[in-house]
């Protein structure tokens, strides 16, 4: 069957008839010509005059909008003269009056392979996001406000160079120039900005003059819905239904937490939450213009970014190292232009760097971001001939903590490592490699250790009577003890008790 010179595909010939198919505000069907297929819409919003028309008020209104639609469309049509769909646009071909029903129909290039925007894998859609930005972009470069941005007017194919998006569905797009107020703004529930929604009731202040920045705000919620799934969530009244409608009550949009880390372009560390975020700014003249949108999103030319990116400051380090170590939050307000945790690394950005660093625990301490907890907790007891490793050892061999207990006994140490926790005894410490045995020798006069010292002294007068001519310091199975030696050569060992039965008074 032929319709204005294009023959009807049969799915749409119905008993020698046209079998139209319902779609937002008209009906469709799909064609050929020339070897080509179209996608033809018939618009039931604008009428000519029926013949004789009875009503002279509506066949006044219907004249005005049929031409309306006619000229609105036509200078449409020469602004988008230059698009084809490798640019994203899937621009109006033609356009006519339907004879039966005196509705204005346009023809656009049918678009094949259409995919749902969850078909479209993760790792996709970040280049995806940018080629829709270049479009709209090019679009308002043009002229041109598309001003019925969704999902569905969106088709999603895959092309030789990944997935695309083109824009379709021109019936309520405006020049620039000649941008439509009061009630009379076309939108979609859902997708509506909030100078939209304070126009509808009346409400519209000086500030929500309807500018282009309605397409900016509309993608922003469809970009949020290509990335999570869903629409941006949202705070206010009662009885509020989008995120627009929010933000003209004076409620909040709330952008999946996901997006924080939606890195969309790696050059200047633009991410998903704080692109959208601007781009659905309560005020038009908040929001980036699409170009900048664009140029934030280009890998090859990264650009500025169109919000600074969010300091990602949780107050807490990984699970794991927060027990090792603390985050200097000062001092990555101070340093960083970027800073969070993912898949057991530090992703940072120092102020004036051109990217981003990829860090470890040790490399942030070394970057003054994080400072390293002290191991011990306590006074650890020198009388048990060993010594701590390092903390730098310690934390090495998976160590958090180990705490002197007040307790004592014979294991006075309380030790917490990554994977466990208990209490050892010293010979513990040294046999799990956090300790080492000392081997202590007295200082030239024979002095005691200082901790014995405190309360005892050597009995000079006795070690000569004995023919004492050393004590000196020694290791002994772990332990430490005095070795003293006799003028004839003979030693033997003491620890504090025995020699103070003999060779020590009390310290005055």
């Amino acid at each position: 069957m032929i319709y204005h010179g294009y023959t009807v595909d049969t799915a749409y010939v119905q008993d020698g008839g046209l079998k139209w198919v319902t779609t937002g505000c008209g009906y469709y069907i799909t064609a050929t010509k020339g070897g080509s297929r179209y996608f033809i819409k018939r618009n039931t919003v604008y009428r000519r005059p029926l013949p004789g028309e009875k009503c002279a008020a509506l066949a006044k209104k219907n004249l005005e909008g049929a031409v309306f639609i006619e000229g609105k469309q036509t200078k449409i049509a020469r602004r988008m003269k230059k698009f084809t769909l490798a640019d994203g646009i899937g621009r109006e071909l033609d356009h006519f009056w339907d004879d039966d029903t005196n509705t204005y129909v346009t023809v656009t290039e049918y678009i094949s392979g259409e995919l749902a925007p969850s078909a479209v894998p993760a790792g996709e859609r970040a280049a995806l996001i940018a080629q829709i930005a270049n479009s709209l972009a090019a679009l308002h470069d043009a002229g041109v406000g598309h001003f019925d941005i969704k999902v569905k007017n969106i088709v999603i194919r895959k092309t030789t160079g990944g997935y695309q998006g083109v824009f379709v569905d021109f019936d309520n797009s405006y020049p620039d120039n000649e941008l439509p107020e009061g009630d009379k703004i076309p939108f979609t529930p859902g997708y509506e900005a909030p100078e939209v929604v304070l126009h509808e009731s009346g409400l519209a202040g000086a500030d929500d003059r309807i500018t282009l920045a309605k397409d900016v705000f509309s993608l922003g919620i469809v970009f949020h819905e290509l990335l999570v799934g869903k629409m941006p969530s949202y705070s206010g009244p009662k009885g509020i239904e989008s995120v627009g409608e929010a933000l003209a009550s004076d409620g909040k949009a709330l952008l999946d937490s996901s997006l924080d880390t939606v890195v969309l372009n790696p050059g200047n560390g633009q991410t998903a939450k704080d692109l959208i975020a601007a781009m659905i700014a309560r005020k038009p003249a908040d929001r980036p213009t699409m170009r900048t949108v664009a140029a934030a999103l280009n890998a090859t030319s990264p650009g500025v970014a169109v919000a600074p990116r969010v300091i990602r400051i949780d107050g807490a380090l990984g699970e794991a190292d927060s027990r090792i170590a603390t985050l200097n939050v000062a001092d990555v307000k101070a340093k960083c232009e970027c800073f969070y945790f993912k898949d057991g690394k530090y992703i940072v950005r120092m102020k004036g760097a051109s990217a981003d660093e990829s860090l470890t625990l040790d490399e942030l301490v070394a970057k003054g971001l994080a400072t390293h907890k002290q191991v011990l907790s306590g006074s650890f007891p020198t009388d048990k001939g060993i010594e701590l490793l390092s903390d730098a050892e310690l934390r090495a061999k998976g160590v958090v903590s180990i705490e002197v207990l007040p307790d004592g006994g014979r294991s006075p140490f309380y030790v917490l490592t990554h994977y466990s926790g208990g209490r050892m005894s010293a010979e513990g410490l040294v046999r799990q490699g956090y300790a080492k045995r000392v081997t202590a020798t007295a200082a030239p006069d024979g002095r005691l250790r200082p901790e014995d010292a405190s309360k005892w002294r050597i009995n000079d007068a006795e070690l000569k009577r004995r023919g004492i001519i050393s004590v000196k310091q020694v290791e002994n199975g772990g332990r430490l003890m005095y070795e003293i030696t006799q003028s004839d050569g003979k030693t033997y060992l003491r620890n504090i008790m025995q020699m103070a039965l003999t060779y020590l008074v009390i310290a005055s």
